[in-house]
Formats: structure tokens, sequence, C-alpha cells
């Protein structure tokens, strides 16, 4: 169960109160934290037209499950995504619009299928930090959620409104994170302790609490175009994700320096099948994982650059 949890946690889900000031030392900001180290020549432009993330899973008693999700990049920013989901025979297409305002800072998420909208995400800011996350699915409000933020020198703490539940989130000089912790009335229920490489990239993450586990991560040498392409969605990306998802796979894929191509954990050694084009550009990534008892999934991701 572990290692089918671990490999769907891959597949991409797209599926307020005053803060306190930040210690001057270390800035939670709304960017990556680190310039890619291995840019390439003047002529290799990593800025991505369109990006695709599809994942197949054959899981018994429920068939085939399919989810194809498609972005699009507008001035190099992840601007729209079209989801395509296939479950039971029933097969359901998303569009989502990523707004952002004149400081590059994601400020709405809205979704539509087809004229009409099904859910919103509205993210609030005091300067460059998040200050307030609120969800509402259209369709039943039991599904809405609101996160407001505070703020103490390198540790952001999340609240849910709904259920009184904090996280905090703890960043190191250079604005890694390095530790999420979930807290219910003062009892930890879930903590996650990151470490980094020298150049920036997530070296391991280490899950204590509800789930337990231990993934290190493995990169090449060449530079990760979704770094450039989501790194306006860098603390979004972590903050708006449920407390018990490992926030070291979010990092590894879209704010690493360089490809993730490979990943182990206590079960064995996850690949990545990698493809490159001129100037050491990754243009395909894929994996085919048999779980056994007839369970299988099939991801492959599609990297598509302005020139």
């Amino acid at each position: 169960m572990k290692k089918i949890v671990f490999l769907l946690s891959l597949a991409i889900a797209f599926t307020s109160c005053n803060n306190e000031p930040l210690d001057p030392d270390i800035i939670i900001g709304a960017e990556d934290p680190f310039t890619p180290t291995n840019p390439g020549t003047p002529s290799d432009d990593l800025t991505l037209a369109t990006y695709s993330y599809n994942v197949d899973a054959q899981v018994p008693f429920f068939g085939t499950i399919t989810t194809d999700s498609d972005f699009t990049f507008t001035n190099g920013k992840a601007s729209a995504i079209t989801t395509e989901a296939s479950f039971l025979g029933t097969t359901s297409t998303t569009q989502t619009e990523i707004v952002t305002n004149a400081s590059n800072q994601v400020t709405d998420l809205l979704s539509y299928e087809g004229s009409t909208l099904t859910n919103e995400t509205l993210i609030a800011y005091d300067g460059q930090n998040i200050s307030q996350i609120v969800y509402n699915f259209i369709e039943d409000d039991t599904e809405d959620y609101t996160y407001t933020f505070t703020y103490n020198a390198n540790i952001a703490t999340r609240t849910d409104a709904d259920n009184g539940q904090t996280t905090e989130f703890e960043f190191d000089g250079n604005n890694n994170l390095i530790r999420k912790e979930t807290f219910e009335n003062g009892v930890s229920l879930q903590k996650e302790t990151l470490s980094y490489l020298p150049n920036g990239n997530c070296a391991s993450s280490t899950m204590t609490g509800e789930t337990e586990t231990t993934v290190t991560y493995a990169y090449d040498t060449f530079t990760n175009p979704l770094k450039q392409g989501f790194s306006n969605q860098y603390l979004l990306s972590l903050f708006n994700d449920d407390y018990d998802s490992q926030a070291g796979n979010i990092i590894a894929q879209f704010h690493g320096v360089n490809n993730w191509i490979a990943s182990t954990t206590p079960e064995g050694t996850f690949e990545f099948t990698v493809n490159y084009i001129a100037t050491n550009r990754i243009s395909t990534k894929n994996s085919f994982v048999d779980l056994g008892e007839g369970a299988t999934i099939t991801q492959s991701e599609v990297f598509n650059y302005m020139n």
C-alpha cells in the first residue's frame, strides 16, 4: 500500500490575520530559492511553451484510471491547465486559469467544466507572504476550506479554520523547506524533515507520524525547466497541500535545480526513463511500474520549448 500511495502522489492533483515581520535575514518569498547552476549556452532557452503530465493506472476492480494534464505558459510562467480525467467509463475535462497580479503572485485559480465554474482558490498576500488561502468547491461546501498564515522568523504557521489544525513550515537561510509538521490540540500528527544538496536539490524527505517513510532523490546534471515555469508557485504548492502529503516530491519535481530522475524508498528504487534534445534540454520523462496483482502505473511527461 505504501508503494501505491507513493507512486500516486507523483500525479498532479489540480486537481486573514496580521503577519508578524520576518527575520530580515530569512525572507520567505514567492520565488524559488536558487538560480539554476547549469544554465547552458545563451541559446539554451529553457522557457516552456507547453508541458504535459499524464498518468495511466490499471487498478483491479476499478479498471483504467487516466489523468492527462496539459500546461500552457505565458511570459515563462504556467498560466493555464487543461485536465482530462477518465474513471469508471466517465470522462471529464477541466480548464484551470492561473491568475497573477502585477507582482507575478498567483492570486486566483479558476476551474471550469465547459462554461461552468466548478471550484476556485483565492490567495491573499501581506507583502511577499501568503496570508490566506480560501478554497470554494461550488457543488459541495463540505469540501471548502480556509487557511490563514502567521509568520515568526523562519517559520510560517498555517491554521485550518475548519478543524483548528496547525501546520508549521520551517525554512533554512536559503528559503528551503526543512520541516513540515502538523499539530492537533498540541499533539504532532505528521512530521516531514527534509535535507538538501549543496546546489539546492532536495536530497531526502523523512515522514514520521501517521505516515512513516524515507525517500531519497536523485537528479541528472541538467537544468530543470519546471523550476523556471513554476517559480512563482513555490510557496503556494507547499502551503496549499494536504498536511499528510510529502512536500519532498513537489520540491523535487517542480523546484529542483536539476531534473529528478530516481527515488529510493525502503521498498526499492523508482527510476524514470529520460530523453534529451539539443543543449541537454529534457524532452520526455517516462516510467512504468508493475505493482503486482494486476495493478500498474504508466507515467509520461512531455516538455515543449518556446525555441
